[in-house]
């Protein structure tokens, strides 16, 4: 969670340089429903989408991004194109990008923010936030990264611990050498 706040912390800083009118991350579990989710400039509106995504009901800015994770979904009426989304009249006066958080084999979530319509369409726009994008992937892989470290470590002092307590503590004399002798 700590993780995630800082993201949308990141994402917020550079929403206010930039223009964009709100923005969010969600995260989703190998069951592809949310598990984390933050926002920026949305509040009460946010709660239905999420509780959407918990069912595995990704708006469509969201599946455009996971079906293309290369690239930038941009959505310029989403008042128009995204009438099952709860934040669709939100949106009424502006336009949507939406990133895949995708990194090697591994699919974390989606950032989508709200800019003005003239963003929408600027190609350098779209380039700087697939860049974000990119950056936001890359740390939640070097995240990961970090647990999967911390967990094996554990795993070895644990094992460590064992070994030790049962040479240690055994009832019976235990004698442990090479096949060279």
């Amino acid at each position: 969670v700590v993780p995630l706040v800082l993201l949308i912390g990141i994402v917020s800083g550079r929403a206010s340089g930039r223009g964009y009118g709100n923005a969010w991350v969600a995260l989703r579990g190998d069951d592809g429903r949310v598990e984390i989710a933050a926002e920026c400039g949305i509040d009460e509106g946010f709660k239905l989408l999420r509780q959407a995504m918990a069912r595995g009901d990704w708006p469509e800015c969201c599946q455009q991004a996971f079906a293309h994770p290369e690239s930038v979904a941009v959505i310029h009426a989403p008042n128009r194109n995204c009438k099952t989304c709860s934040l669709s009249d939100l949106h009424r006066d502006t336009a949507a990008m939406a990133g895949a958080l995708h990194y090697g084999e591994q699919d974390f979530g989606v950032l989508v923010v709200a800019l003005p319509k003239a963003l929408a369409g600027d190609k350098e726009e779209q380039a700087l936030f697939r860049e974000l994008v990119d950056d936001l992937a890359y740390a939640l892989h070097a995240i990961a990264l970090e647990e999967e470290r911390k967990a094996a470590e554990g795993a070895l002092r644990a094992s460590e611990d064992r070994f030790r307590r049962a040479v240690n503590e055994a009832p019976f004399p235990a004698m442990i050498h090479a096949e060279d002798g």
